[in-house]
């Protein structure tokens, strides 16, 4: 009966194993993971606004998802264009410490998005949990993240836009990145034209 109810709670919250996020993808459809999200090594998968098999090196991101210090020091002498702050790779990137943030934003320089995801296990959160995520993504650009990640559902597993209108508003001019709670969406089109809307660079 617990295996039940954990299952169909994992459903209403839009939790899906095999698409448990590592992370953003900046409106992802045209990302390529190029590492295991299981193990703990850096994350790296490259972004493009153009057609994926168009690209040019002038259009290209290389992002990389980290989870220390020593991650960022590497990924930054490795080449990469932009960092995704993470804690706890092992559960699918959790929200980051602020001192692990600040220390990342001083010694590296490169833009740092930084994950705004309280715990595991699904992407429905409690009015308690948002109001949390907005202090967290509040502390975090104020130490110098370039923007946040995060991502949001209704118990439908639709876009909760409402509170995605929220998160970009507080983040003013910086980056805004929804992760792949958009891989649980049934109506992709429809959710990516929400998330344009709402304003999610």
């Amino acid at each position: 009966m617990a295996q039940e109810k954990l299952s169909t709670d994992r459903q209403k919250s839009g939790f899906d194993a095999a698409s448990e996020p590592l992370g953003s993808t900046s409106l992802e459809l045209a990302s390529h993971d190029l590492c295991d999200p299981a193990s703990r090594v850096i994350g790296a998968r490259i972004l493009s606004a153009t057609n994926p098999n168009k690209r040019s090196a002038a259009n290209v991101i290389l992002e990389v998802c980290i989870g220390s210090l020593e991650d960022a020091l590497a990924a930054s002498a490795a080449g990469a264009n932009r960092l995704e702050l993470c804690g706890s790779l092992e559960l699918g990137g959790l929200t980051p410490s602020l001192g692990l943030v600040e220390q990342v934003v001083r010694s590296v320089d490169l833009p740092v998005v930084a994950m705004v995801r309280p715990r595991a296990m699904g992407f429905l959160y409690s009015d308690n949990e948002f109001r949390v995520m907005q202090a967290d993504a509040e502390k975090m650009l104020v130490a110098g993240a370039s923007g946040i990640v995060f991502g949001v559902l209704h118990p439908d597993a639709t876009i909760d836009g409402a509170r995605v209108e929220q998160l970009v508003a507080l983040a003013g001019d910086r980056e805004t990145v929804f992760h792949r709670a958009f891989d649980v969406v049934a109506d992709k089109p429809r959710a990516l034209e929400l998330l344009v809307d709402s304003g999610v660079t």
